[in-house]
């Protein structure tokens, strides 16, 4: 017998939920176990009524486990159980930890070392810039990146480590044989192959506004901490964040405009006590003070080497767009001679242009 069968059947036990089904786990066993224990040996579990018990010992939806037994095994999927080697220690401490989640790639144990970057499907330019700048320089650190592979900061963040050549993990809010985001599959198996994509739900399982609130669970109880780049005063970033604290992770926010919506939930969680973040040390300072010199912070040497006037430009300009005119203005130059030294500064890959004659510093 498939020892997978066991483990998806007693999830679909009605009245078993994720902590009813831990304690199962812990005072019985294997699931293989629980099904044949005695009546009175179930019901000595906290939480477990004579309804329960009675639908366990007469399960009748074996067809429905066959056929999400068929599904799993048409695609590359591994299925991480509780007692599994691969089953992240910093999930079994939380409250209400999944029994068992389908996954593509590997989790590692270096993955211990992980920060949760989220925020919201609609950043600003300047949140999409952090997002990045962050993201990569965390995965620089040696630190696995968690998110959630929703469209926005999730993605971006995803994005920006494999880019670094780091690990991450995304963690779904539904099967993960689904594409969703639509168009999203190459960047999924991207991730899959520089860490993990993982999720709770069964093969086909669409999205659902109910889905994201339990993904959230997973999602800050993989990691030491979660980032909030940009959020607004409701949003599923401040609930990841919340399961933080209840979980007692460190909880860190990047300040924005004050006349942005999607500054104002990262500001109402640094009123509440969430750590201020500029650059990335201010994280690792918190969660792992071995990494703090793992990444030098100085300018690079082609920077170092500009000549003076390419350097006025390059020292004006940040992750914020200024326009040509702007900086001539500035500079007290004509336009002309600033945008030739910002196609010199372009082609040495040193600032972007990002549409109606704006200009950025890149990382």
């Amino acid at each position: 017998m498939d020892e997978r069968y066991e483990w998806i059947a007693l999830k679909r036990v009605p009245g078993i939920g994720p902590v009813s089904y831990k304690r199962l786990l812990e005072e019985i066993g294997p699931p293989e176990t629980v099904f044949k224990a005695p009546l009175a040996r179930l019901l000595s579990v906290d939480g477990i009524n004579e309804k329960v018990a009675w639908e366990i010992l007469h399960f009748k939806e074996k067809e429905a486990v066959v056929r999400e037994l068929e599904r799993i095994d048409t695609h590359p999927v591994s299925f991480i159980h509780y007692f599994h080697p691969q089953y992240p220690a910093h999930l079994k401490n939380i409250h209400d930890p999944p029994p068992f989640f389908y996954m593509m790639g590997e989790l590692w144990k270096k993955d211990d070392r992980s920060i949760a970057v989220v925020g919201t499907r609609r950043p600003t330019f300047y949140g999409k810039q952090v997002a990045r700048e962050l993201a990569g320089d965390l995965a620089r650190a040696q630190m696995t990146v968690i998110s959630g592979f929703a469209m926005g900061i999730d993605q971006i963040a995803h994005r920006a480590v494999l880019d670094a050549g780091g690990r991450t993990i995304a963690v779904l809010g539904t099967g993960i044989d689904i594409d969703y985001p639509h168009g999203s599959m190459e960047l999924k198996e991207a991730i899959s192959a520089q860490g993990a994509v993982i999720t709770e739900f069964p093969m086909g399982t669409p999205a659902a506004p109910e889905n994201f609130p339990r993904r959230n669970r997973l999602i800050s109880g993989l990691s030491a901490g979660v980032l909030v780049v940009e959020a607004a005063e409701k949003s599923g970033s401040l609930i990841t964040a919340g399961l933080a604290l209840e979980q007692g992770k460190d909880v860190f926010a990047v300040p924005g405009s004050i006349h942005s919506e999607f500054s104002r939930g990262a500001h109402y969680l640094i009123k509440c006590g969430a750590k201020l973040v500029e650059k990335v040390s201010d994280i690792l300072e918190e969660v792992d003070g071995q990494f703090q010199t793992a990444i030098s912070f100085s300018e690079p040497p082609l920077v170092q080497e500009l000549p003076p006037d390419e350097k006025k430009i390059y020292d004006i300009l940040s992750v914020e767009p200024v326009h040509l005119d702007d900086l001539s203005i500035q500079l007290s130059w004509p336009p002309h001679r600033s945008s030739d030294l910002l196609l010199r500064l372009e082609l040495k890959g040193l600032v972007s242009q990002v549409g109606g004659n704006q200009f950025i510093r890149n990382r």
